[in-house]
């Protein structure tokens, strides 16, 4: 057999096996797409946070815009919901230092009417701000398309809690 077909047949056998989301989009193959972190090249929490990423299983692809609040803009992350690097993933954003465990809960989830996740600032404890041994539980936000915010999980040295 040619190796064109084997190809095909692995496609085919890849297309039919896997499972897909509500919205009709597979989850086999959305898994496979990376994280785009946009970041500044130079701060160390960002760097911190994309590691953490990695460790826990996620394709990570970096980008350094030359102007990230205006990727902020365009991605509809208003002001209070900001944090200093951004992740886009399967068609959502996800601002600030969350959880790996969050992000991929949230991804299985796939609402529809979400824009993404946000942790505003920088909470001591996070991922990428686990450095002084100190911990400040904090929220991660779901926010919806029309900019509203919601409490989507708590996050505390003792776990995650998902509301």
């Amino acid at each position: 057999m040619n190796t064109l077909k084997i190809l095909g047949l692995c496609l085919v056998w890849l297309f039919m096996s896997s499972s897909t989301y509500g919205d009709g989009r597979n989850s086999s193959l959305e898994s496979l797409r990376p994280i785009t972190v946009y970041k500044s090249p130079t701060c160390g929490c960002c760097e911190a946070w994309v590691n953490h990423l990695k460790s826990a299983d996620f394709s990570v692809r970096i980008k350094h815009p030359e102007n990230l609040d205006n990727l902020k803009k365009t991605l509809g992350i208003s002001p209070p919901h900001q944090a200093c690097h951004t992740g886009v993933k399967s068609g959502y954003y996800f601002e600030g230092h969350i959880p790996a465990d969050v992000i991929r809960h949230f991804l299985e989830e796939s609402p529809d009417d979400v824009a993404g996740l946000a942790v505003p600032g920088m909470p001591m404890g996070s991922p990428g701000m686990d450095v002084s041994g100190r911990y400040q539980p904090y929220e991660v936000l779901k926010i919806n398309k029309d900019g509203r915010s919601t409490p989507y999980a708590l996050v505390s040295a003792d776990g995650i809690v998902y509301l």
